[in-house]
């Protein structure tokens, strides 16, 4: 069964979500333990006289590659999400709730509290898949990865100003 024949599934009966929404609902349960690992204190380096064989496991390297993972993970959707509100937030009603959420997110993405961040993206994107579901002209995430150009928005006040602000002071510039 394709991806669109098991989503067609899935809207068709709310009640059993499709394999590939259970496998991604596993894939987020598993990445909570991860990130709980590698906010925890940091391992002890290895000796320097160790094997230096990147085959074996090197927790300091896996704790490394871990954070950059996450922060990867987590700096590309707060900016999807940006762009996002700012495109449709003051054109769509509901929108304007997500702000706040991840204005939170990218605060917390500065904090480096990468748990709280990708919890709180994850509250973002359900209310807009939410939001999605009850008024399909609102449009998909992917398809505002870069807001049109020469295009301006009707802000809801000092919300969008602050979001901005907020993924400023994080380090995440909208430009890729």
């Amino acid at each position: 069964m394709s991806f669109t024949d098991s989503a067609a599934a899935g809207a068709a009966n709310p009640h059993s979500p499709s394999q590939e929404t259970q496998k991604l609902i596993t894939l987020l349960g598993n990445l909570m333990p991860l990130l709980l690992r590698i906010q925890s204190p940091p391992i002890e380096p290895p000796s320097p006289f160790a094997a230096a064989n990147l085959m074996f496991e090197n927790p300091l390297l896996d704790r490394e590659a871990a954070t950059s993972l996450v922060e990867d993970i987590t700096g590309d959707s707060l900016r999807t999400l940006s762009t996002y509100l700012e495109t449709n937030a003051g054109r769509f009603s509901g929108l304007d709730n997500c702000i706040a959420i991840v204005t939170q997110a990218a605060h917390r993405f500065k904090a480096r509290d990468y748990e709280q961040a990708f919890g709180l993206i994850w509250q973002a994107y359900r209310l807009i898949t939410a939001l999605r579901a009850s008024n399909p002209q609102l449009p998909p995430l992917a398809l505002n990865l870069v807001p049109p150009a020469g295009m301006t928005t009707a802000d809801p006040p000092g919300k969008l100003t602050d979001l901005k602000a907020a993924m400023e002071l994080a380090g995440l510039s909208l430009g890729r």
